[in-house]
């Protein structure tokens, strides 16, 4: 079984400069993003220029997940990062993204419309 490859992480909340990394990583198998960004979510007005040119190379996204603004970890045994609302920030970052309407092509596939 082939693994996931390689992806190139992109320096949000810099747009430029992730615009000209998504565009230097051709050959990669996709990209990568935090769920946010110093509090800047993926779903802000700010990186659709990203979302754009992605969804016109037809990208890979993956979406890794990052503590929220504000989240302290503690040197306390047993408190996980995930335990200050970290669950929470991908579904968050992922919901407010833009969304394309789709139909089923004839193969049953998504397709973008």
């Amino acid at each position: 079984m082939r693994g996931p490859g390689n992806f190139a992480v992109l320096p949000l909340p810099d747009v430029d400069g992730a615009l000209a990394e998504a565009a230097h990583a051709l050959d990669a198998d996709g990209v990568m993003v935090l769920s946010n960004a110093h509090g800047r979510y993926l779903g802000d007005p700010e990186p659709e220029p990203l979302w754009a040119e992605l969804d016109a190379r037809a990208a890979v996204v993956l979406v890794h997940p990052t503590a929220p603004p504000g989240c302290v970890r503690t040197p306390l045994p047993r408190t996980s990062w995930p335990s200050c609302g970290a669950s929470t920030s991908t579904p968050r970052s992922v919901r407010a993204l833009p969304r394309r309407p789709y139909e089923l092509d004839s193969l049953g596939r998504q397709d973008t419309v």
